[in-house]
């Protein structure tokens, strides 16, 4: 959950930084961000709710309008829209997309990992009772 409101800051830091002669500043951004990220956690819950989400296709869709729909909201939200705008844009959606896949990749190793070791704690100290016990035998 936690993950939803950080890529919307991490967008709305980026594109404050591609934007940064204009007047909206972090916080007015971090609210749009929020809602363009509420979008698209919906159109995946959408893609899963249809079996589509792990697909090639789904996957594909998601990535593209990870994209391109922040680059139209974020370029029409500085008027008047002109093609430097859309560049921008892009280029702050694809940023901001790239670093929040990073961030989601790290923190899923740490905790992937961590799982897996406590895990593997446990498992060991159960088989010590079990050959303590007589039932195991090792």
């Amino acid at each position: 959950m936690y993950f939803f409101f950080i890529t919307a800051f991490i967008m709305a830091l980026i594109v404050r930084l591609a934007f940064w002669k204009e007047k909206y500043n972090v916080s007015e951004l971090y609210v749009v961000s929020l809602l363009l990220s509420g979008h698209l956690y919906f159109l995946s819950i959408a893609l899963l709710a249809i079996g589509q989400y792990s697909n090639i296709y789904g996957q594909l869709l998601i990535l593209v309008a990870s994209i391109l729909y922040p680059s139209i909201v974020i370029a029409r939200i500085y008027s008047p829209t002109k093609l430097h705008n859309y560049i921008k844009s892009s280029i702050a959606a694809g940023l901001g997309f790239i670093i929040s896949t990073i961030i989601f990749a790290f923190i899923a190793a740490i905790v992937s990992g961590y799982v897996s070791e406590h895990d593997n704690k446990q498992l060991k100290e159960a088989e010590l009772e079990l050959i303590e016990s007589g039932t195991l035998k090792h």
